[in-house]
């Protein structure tokens, strides 16, 4: 699969770039943003799912599709980080010159060139689509968004390579699988890139969790919190169904029927604010029935507001050992020994990422 380099290297630095630089994505640019993610999600999990099926024989992507692919979201990725780079030399500019530029330029720079790349990138989608058999596009259709249920599949998601995550996801997993009846909120708090929603993902995974909850939901809020797109994506994620007729207080009470009596497993991934929990917590119920959420986020205020420091999980940046280990891991494997000419600028690229597993992911992407 020639293009899934390309296409995993592009989510990478999406999600690298939202959580960066979220100042500069709002608006239109926040909708690009999404938009160019969501194809290469789904480029991601039909390439996966292809390379399935090819196993068994049932489907094969054609070379020039693929390749045609591969080159749309190379230069997607290309765009971002050259545009990335543009911005950064601006803000540096700034601080020497006491330049005016503002977070309005920087929008700016984005917009000028965002749309066309994005316009190549659907492209190719639609081709995929087009030639791809109506069985099979549903069942990669159904994997892209960031939710998970027995209707909705999130083991196709972006999976990150777990370095250092296996104690955490261990206390976690006993957390979930505790015999308190009480509805537990478990947080995961760190910086952003320092693993938050990778660890989620781990544990919702884990096939203990899986068949313990009867309902499992995965809903992404980020900084643009919009109540509406959460509610419907909840009440899609658990029914199946959309209902882009129905009022926010209809959304919600077919949200809270849809979990009531159920054990259900909800996480609620990227809380910038208190408030945010605080309403999405009205629409799940505490039944007593052993019911559990997981919440990511940035703020340690947001952790200690949902609960106390006994279900709150603090992200840690990586060690050298297990940043150099991540590192190494995805440019070599786990068999094959990194050249000895490489290891000590290696070691130098892993520190300049601060411990963060996107960042060295992103870095691990481009080298490969």
């Amino acid at each position: 699969m020639a293009a899934y380099p390309a296409v995993n290297s592009l989510i990478q630095t999406l999600e690298l770039f939202q959580s960066t630089y979220p100042t500069v994505i709002h608006g239109q640019t926040a909708e690009m943003i999404d938009s160019l993610r969501a194809s290469a999600e789904y480029f991601q999990n039909i390439l996966e799912s292809t390379n399935k099926h090819h196993q068994k024989n049932e489907f094969v992507m054609s070379k020039d599709l693929e390749g045609e692919m591969r080159v749309a979201v190379q230069q997607a990725a290309d765009f971002l980080d050259s545009n990335i780079a543009k911005i950064m030399r601006k803000r540096q500019k700034g601080k020497i010159y006491r330049s005016k530029w503002t977070f309005q330029d920087e929008a700016g720079v984005l917009l000028q060139g965002l749309p066309q790349a994005i316009d190549k990138v659907d492209a190719a989608r639609k081709k995929v689509i087009k030639n791809s058999t109506s069985t099979f596009d549903a069942t990669v259709e159904e994997r892209v968004f960031d939710s998970s249920s027995p209707k909705c599949d999130s083991t196709a998601l972006l999976q990150e390579d777990t370095v250092g995550l296996d104690d955490a996801s261990t206390n976690i997993i006993d957390r979930l699988l505790g015999s308190s009846p009480e509805r537990e909120v478990i947080t995961i708090w760190g910086l952003g890139g320092s693993g938050k929603a990778t660890l989620a993902r781990k544990v919702l995974d884990d096939p203990t969790v899986r068949s313990r909850f009867s309902i499992h939901a995965w809903v992404t809020i980020s900084q643009e919190f919009q109540f509406r797109q959460v509610l419907l994506k909840l009440v899609s994620c658990i029914t199946g169904n959309e209902f882009q007729e129905m009022s926010n207080d209809q959304l919600m009470d077919k949200s809270y029927k849809a979990l009531k009596d159920w054990r259900y497993l909800i996480v609620i991934d990227d809380v910038w604010s208190t408030e945010v929990w605080d309403v999405i917590s009205r629409v799940l119920p505490e039944d007593r029935n052993g019911s559990r959420i997981i919440l990511t986020t940035r703020n340690g205020c947001v952790a200690m507001h949902v609960n106390s420091e006994v279900h709150a999980y603090q992200m840690m940046p990586l060690s050298l050992y297990d940043s150099w280990k991540l590192l190494h891991k995805k440019l070599f494997g786990v068999e094959q020994g990194c050249p000895a000419e490489l290891e000590e600028i290696g070691r130098e690229i892993v520190g300049k990422c601060q411990g963060l597993s996107l960042a060295i992911l992103v870095v691990a992407g481009h080298l490969s």
